[in-house]
């Protein structure tokens, strides 16, 4: 069998860049006239290839133009994968998600508009999760302000809990509302606040008297 060439690729599965074997590749390279003299060259290639370690298979889609250069003066070039490449894991509750609560549905969606770099859809997807959980655990109180006040009485979070939730909240609104534009780091910090708010009010609970049905009795005291 002839052997493949290999490339360097994001792999969702084993996660970062990973060795992967070029299946097959399609390329096509073009010239746009500039003008009468200047001619510059673009172009686009497909390669189907497959991951070294766990074996799964995407395409990378590359597109290069001679217009667009970086600060070393080489001509870039953009990458897209498809499945579309992912930043971050989905937590590992996910597949049984559906177990607890109602909301499965957003924070799918969550995850698919990260993976598509739709940040401003992420940010209003974890503020409409934090509603969610709220509403399900103490009823709909009007607002967001008087549903985190009702939340922090009924004993679900702690006074600072509550402030880091109104951060998380105030930035779904402003993504909303008043034009805020989440990056990576901002998007990595409410997804840090919605997965362990989750999981504190759904994933550990359930641990945690799953854990207590095997731990063994204390021995009687001896008299």
């Amino acid at each position: 069998m002839e052997k493949q060439e290999k490339t360097k690729a994001h792999c969702n599965i084993c996660f970062g860049e990973r060795n992967h074997e070029v299946l097959y590749t399609a390329r096509r390279d073009l010239i746009d006239p500039y003008d009468d003299e200047v001619y510059l060259n673009y172009g686009e290639s497909f390669e189907t290839i497959q991951c070294c370690g766990c074996e799964s298979i995407k395409v990378r889609h590359q597109s290069w133009h001679d217009a667009e250069i970086d600060l070393q003066g080489d001509t870039m070039t953009h990458t897209t994968y498809y499945p579309p490449a992912t930043s971050r894991r989905e937590p590992e509750w996910m597949s049984f998600i559906a177990e607890y609560g109602t909301t499965e549905i957003l924070f799918k969606e969550v995850y698919i508009a990260l993976r598509n770099n739709c940040s401003h859809l992420a940010a209003m997807g974890v503020r409409s999760i934090i509603e969610h959980i709220m509403i399900e655990a103490v009823g709909d109180n009007g607002t967001f302000k008087d549903n985190l006040k009702e939340f922090g009485i009924k004993g679900y979070i702690s006074t600072k809990q509550g402030n880091v939730l109104e951060s998380a909240i105030e930035a779904g609104n402003a993504t909303t509302h008043r034009g805020f534009h989440p990056f990576a780091e901002d998007l990595s910090t409410l997804l840090d606040i919605v997965e362990h708010l989750y999981e504190a009010i759904y994933i550990h609970p359930h641990s945690a008297e799953s854990l207590k049905g095997k731990i063994p009795p204390r021995p009687p005291r001896k008299k």
